[in-house]
């Protein structure tokens, strides 16, 4: 008989609701099992060391520029980061428009050493560096994003550092557990699916049970090696429900201090501003949204592009800057 291979515990056991049982509470268990022993080896680097030592979130104070900027990049990478450095110069006001089909670049006024400084100069290398030129619309974004892809790389690289992101040799690591365990869900499964064949009994429930086996265990592996730490997305979702009545304001034109435009839209993206007239009229075109657009994503989510995705305007290819 074909099946006799497979004629032992548990491919054997005669009725196929207890194998379904069975499979389902040792899928359960298994992905588990890996979920919790990845976590915890995410987490072991930060044990005894609060995430306020890294200077870079630091809870219960308004965060800095460059928090904001990696707040920004674990949104949404290198677009949410364009998004974040167009709206701190137009709430700096060293970027202004005074026509509809052009900016403004003032620079005259000091900066600091950052990327917003480097955003400046790289705009003031395109259009000379006298004061008053003008920029169109295009140049403006996809200045932000050749800065911003930069500046990405550097902020995850301080990040993996700071054990605030996973790093690719760990995530390597991490993925071993989560593929043996999809590996060996999927041959219990293949095997028992065998046999019943064999035997010219149903699969069908058995081949749903797997693939929803699977898609769990993807969703743990998503959760836990791909994401930031525990202890970052903790520290976001406390600084949206702390910083909730800040956004508000800044969304009703309440609140137009460069710092704190720039965490709102850091969090929630340039949608957040895209109604107050004092921005409405500055945004570049393709970065404009409708009301209502533009919402915020959770914590780590990555989510919530909306109309405002500078991406769907000006998608340069992804290329470093010389």
């Amino acid at each position: 008989m074909t099946h006799a291979p497979a004629d032992f515990f548990p491919f054997n056991i005669e009725r196929d609701s207890v194998f379904l049982a069975f499979y389902g509470a040792l899928s359960i268990f298994a992905i588990q099992a890996v979920y919790r022993q990845a976590t915890r080896t995410r987490n072991a680097p930060l044990e005894n060391r609060p995430i306020t030592s890294s200077r870079l979130f630091t809870n219960g104070t308004m965060p800095t520029a460059e928090a904001c900027e990696a707040i920004a990049m674990i949104r949404d990478g290198a677009n949410r980061i364009s998004e974040w450095l167009i709206a701190v110069a137009l709430a700096e006001g060293w970027l202004a428009r005074p026509s509809h089909a052009a900016f403004e670049l003032d620079t005259t006024r000091a900066l600091e050493s950052g990327p917003q400084k480097t955003y400046r100069d790289r705009l003031a290398a395109i259009a000379g560096s006298e004061t008053g030129a003008l920029i169109s619309t295009d140049v403006i974004v996809y200045t932000a994003l050749l800065v911003a892809r930069n500046e990405e790389r550097t902020i995850r690289e301080k990040l993996i550092r700071l054990h605030l992101l996973p790093d690719p040799s760990e995530q390597r690591s991490l993925s071993y557990g989560f593929w043996a365990t999809a590996l060996a869900i999927a041959g219990i499964a293949a095997v028992r699916w065998w046999r019943n064949v064999s035997m010219h009994r149903p699969v069908g429930f058995l081949s749903l049970e797997m693939l929803f086996a699977m898609a769990a265990t993807a969703i743990a592996y998503d959760r836990v090696v791909s994401r930031p730490t525990g202890r970052v997305a903790g520290y976001l979702r406390m600084l949206e429900e702390t910083t909730a009545d800040m956004r508000r304001d800044v969304r009703a034109g309440l609140r137009v201090d460069p710092l704190e435009v720039g965490l709102a839209v850091a969090i929630e993206g340039i949608g957040v501003i895209s109604d107050v007239e004092a921005f409405r009229l500055l945004l570049p075109g393709s970065l404009a949204v409708e009301p209502g657009d533009g919402a915020g994503d959770g914590a780590g989510d990555g989510a919530g592009d909306g109309a405002g995705d500078v991406r769907a305007q000006c998608a340069p290819p992804r290329a470093d800057v010389p």
